[in-house]
C-alpha cells in the first residue's frame, strides 16, 4: 500500500514540475515576442530619425541669410537646404499627418518616410538657448530640437511598445 502512495505522490510532484516548466516556457515566449516587437519598432524608427537629423543639419547650406527657415511650427517645418548627396539646394518640409504617417516633401513632392508616428514635435531655440516656440523671428533660430514617437498599430494584443527619439540639431549655417 505504501508503494502505491509513493507512485501517486511522485506522479503528482512530476506533474507539478511539468506544469511549472510549461508555464515558464509560455512566459519566456511572451517576453521574447514583446522584446522582438520593441526592437522592430525601434529599428523602424532609426532611419526616419536619421534622415530628419541629416536634413536639419544641412539647413542653410547654399542659401543666403536669412531665408533658411520659411515655416517653423511645433508640428511642421519648412526650410531650404541641401536635398541630396550631390549638393542640390531645394526646399524641405516635414510634417506628420493625422493618419500617423510622417511625410518629407522635397521641392513640393511629398514622400512617405514613416508609418506609426504618433508624435512629431519641433522646438526652436536662439543663440542663448531660449525657446522660440512658436518661432516668431525665424532669423533668430540657431538650433532645433525634434521629438518623434513611434507606436506600431498593427501588432496583436498588448505588445505595443513605443520608440522615442529626441535630438537637438545645431545647423552650422544657422549660427552666423
Amino acid at each position: 500500500m505504501g508503494t502505491v502512495f509513493d507512485i501517486i505522490g511522485s506522479t503528482l510532484i512530476r506533474g507539478a514540475i511539468m506544469l511549472a516548466m510549461i508555464n515558464l516556457t509560455v512566459q519566456m515566449n511572451e517576453a521574447l515576442f514583446k522584446k522582438t516587437t520593441l526592437a522592430a519598432s525601434r529599428q523602424a524608427s532609426v532611419i526616419p530619425a536619421q534622415i530628419l537629423y541629416n536634413d536639419l543639419y544641412s539647413a542653410g547650406y547654399g542659401v543666403a541669410y536669412p531665408k533658411t527657415i520659411a515655416t517653423a511650427k511645433s508640428n511642421e517645418i519648412l526650410f531650404t537646404g541641401i536635398i541630396d548627396t550631390i549638393g542640390t539646394v531645394g526646399t524641405l518640409r516635414y510634417e506628420c499627418g493625422s493618419d500617423c504617417k510622417m511625410y518629407r516633401s522635397v521641392n513640393a513632392v511629398r514622400q512617405l518616410i514613416a508609418h506609426d508616428v504618433t508624435q512629431m514635435r519641433f522646438d526652436y531655440y536662439d543663440s542663448n538657448g531660449t525657446s522660440l516656440t512658436p518661432a516668431t523671428n525665424l532669423g533668430n533660430v540657431k538650433s532645433i530640437r525634434f521629438r518623434l514617437t513611434f507606436l506600431p498599430q498593427n501588432l496583436p494584443g498588448q505588445a505595443r511598445d513605443s520608440a522615442y527619439w529626441e535630438k537637438r540639431v545645431f545647423p552650422p549655417n544657422q549660427n552666423y
